[in-house]
């Protein structure tokens, strides 16, 4: 006669599956990898796990560090997914590369920028994705004219403009708001494709 083994108690775990995934951290606009895991129990249930299962953790915000207790099952690499080359930071979603910035624009505005358009990051970090951090330039950006100006020697950009007075304008705002004095404005051809810039 063939042996029977015991019949699995209903809360025995029979099977757990992982399954990889992305994140997008609210707080930079980085994406992270992720891993969900998936516990079948005994009983034909499934959930994500117990607290003291393995499956069950409840992962911290990779930013603020607090728990993140609506998504159990869940763990998030706190390293921000991508990498870095020559100044741009790609990532790899589904088979496909994308501009690690131009993702973060996407899922926090909704809007697809147009063909051409580049993202330039304001305090110069490319892993800071967050949308206050990001600014459209070249094409597609609806201006010529790209306003910037130095504030005790660190570049400040204003955006870009459609003629060259707005753009001087704006700087001599900003710089009176600060309460630095006012400077000259001079043309220049600039790395986008604008043909030239107010930057003073």
């Amino acid at each position: 006669m063939k042996r029977v083994g015991r019949p699995p108690k209903d809360q025995t775990i029979l099977k757990t599956i992982k399954t990889k995934g992305v994140w997008l951290n609210d707080q930079t606009g980085n994406m992270h990898q992720t891993l969900l895991v998936r516990v079948i129990r005994g009983d034909g249930s499934q959930d994500f796990g117990t607290y003291d299962h393995s499956a069950g953790l409840v992962p911290n915000h990779p930013t603020t560090g607090e728990p993140m207790v609506n998504m159990p099952g869940l763990r998030i690499n706190p390293e921000p997914m991508g990498t870095l080359n020559r100044g741009t930071v790609y990532v790899r979603v589904n088979g496909k590369t994308w501009n690690a910035a131009m993702l973060a624009w996407r899922n926090q505005t909704g809007e697809q920028l147009p063909k051409g358009t580049r993202i330039r990051h304001k305090d110069g970090n490319s892993w800071n994705n967050h949308i206050s951090n990001l600014e459209r330039v070249g094409a597609g950006t609806g201006g010529s004219y790209q306003a910037a100006t130095r504030v005790a020697g660190v570049r400040v950009s204003l955006g870009s403009f459609r003629t060259r007075e707005a753009a001087v304008e704006a700087v001599r705002a900003f710089r009176e708001s600060v309460g630095a004095g006012p400077v000259r404005a001079y043309r220049r051809k600039t790395v986008t494709t604008a043909a030239q810039s107010a930057t003073l």
